[in-house]
């Protein structure tokens, strides 16, 4: 998979300004998942429909103990019978038991959705794998991606500036989602999702 390098420009004091090239942290994300340990030699594959108990023990071992963890819930802006909402701080993970009938409830339950949001990626280190996350700006965007991008105002009939994006790597049919503060080349990506499991393009 190739990586593109997106520089990110800071200020360090007023009239000077820093590039530096971003740092993937342990769990980079993907329109398919998470990749661990992304362009090391011990880089490991997380895929949507991956068993629950596994993925949420892997993330455990590299980013440590869940902020928040719903347990199994049934939740009006998700589609499926029971969810399970674990959030590693800005990074929250959403596993689906999609028949409760089958056994006690997130039996046989599968990973299906990721989300970020909250702290920018310089931050947090969750980039894309090529380095696209919270905080960046559409022109990074395109300078990356080109054709593999949409983006239109999320609430057209309104005077909400919001964009929504949608990013498909490789034009594979799978895709990376997105909330913009608006759709000018300096808007800033302000969430960001992927997969299916719950409502993530209106505020919650």
């Amino acid at each position: 998979v190739p990586v593109t390098t997106v520089p990110v420009t800071t200020e360090e004091t007023p009239g000077e300004t820093t590039t530096t090239v971003p740092v993937f942290g342990p769990v980079t994300l993907t329109e398919i998942g998470f990749l661990l340990q992304a362009t090391t030699d011990s880089q490991t594959p997380i895929e949507f429909g991956s068993e629950t108990s596994v993925v949420l023990q892997t993330l455990i071992d590299v980013l440590g103990e869940p902020t928040v963890d719903t347990g199994w819930v049934f939740d009006e802006r998700c589609e499926v019978d029971l969810v399970r909402r674990v959030r590693f701080v800005s990074l929250e993970v959403v596993f689906v038991d999609t028949d409760d009938s089958d056994g006690p409830p997130g039996f046989q339950s599968v990973f299906s959705e990721w989300f970020v949001d909250a702290i920018e990626s310089s931050e947090s280190k969750l980039w894309t794998l090529r380095r696209v996350g919270i905080g960046s700006r559409i022109t990074d965007i395109s300078l990356v991606h080109k054709e593999e991008f949409k983006l239109e105002r999320a609430y057209p009939d309104s005077n909400d500036p919001a964009g929504y994006l949608r990013i498909e790597p490789f034009n594979l049919g799978k895709a990376i989602y997105g909330m913009t503060s608006n759709i000018s080349e300096q808007g800033r990506i302000l969430r960001l999702w992927a997969g299916k499991g719950c409502e993530r393009r209106f505020a919650e």
